[in-house]
């Protein structure tokens, strides 16, 4: 009774053991569409099962391994280049570059200028003041130009920004 009990108890471990040791036909391979987009040069990050993070850009890739060319910094004036290979079974997301974040700055950017430029057309001048011929239409005109040189400044900041893209 009690020698039932222990192979129960192992035959998920042995299970498990057949898994691990398997040859590597049978572990995990990457699809062919994430082959094609994970081409040489492209900067990748990949997070990995025991949640560690790898950032750098591909050397190369096959259906078990990617291979990612890292910077590492030693110290504050010294860096080396370190190439890392990472099995396709031990990956969980890989996010690449899609170009850069330009289109959300200068939305964001110009939303900021027109607010702006409107709030200070309302607070400085919006009661006509010194010039009633130009009650809306200066409101119009500075709101709008805010908008533009806010859309402009945020547009700049953007490039700055990349933007990733989650592919497996």
């Amino acid at each position: 009774m009690a020698r039932r009990g222990w192979v129960r108890l192992m035959q998920p471990m042995l299970v498990l053991g057949v898994i691990a040791g398997a040859p590597t036909g049978l572990r995990a391979q990457l699809p062919p569409s994430l082959l094609e987009t994970l081409t040489p040069g492209r900067r990748a990050r990949i997070e990995l099962r025991d949640s560690a993070r790898v950032t750098g850009r591909v050397q190369s890739v096959r259906s078990d391994l990617v291979t990612l060319n890292v910077v590492q910094y030693l110290n504050a004036q010294r860096a080396v280049a370190v190439m890392r290979e990472i099995p396709a079974d031990s990956l969980r997301w890989i996010w690449v570059t899609s170009g850069t974040q330009w289109k959300k700055g200068a939305a964001a950017g110009g939303a900021l200028g027109a607010g702006l430029a409107l709030t200070l057309g309302i607070l400085l001048g919006g009661g006509g003041g010194d010039w009633p011929e130009c009650r809306g239409g200066c409101l119009a005109r500075g709101t709008t130009s805010g908008a533009g040189i806010g859309a402009g400044i945020g547009a700049v900041i953007g490039l700055f920004f990349l933007r990733w893209k989650l592919v497996y």
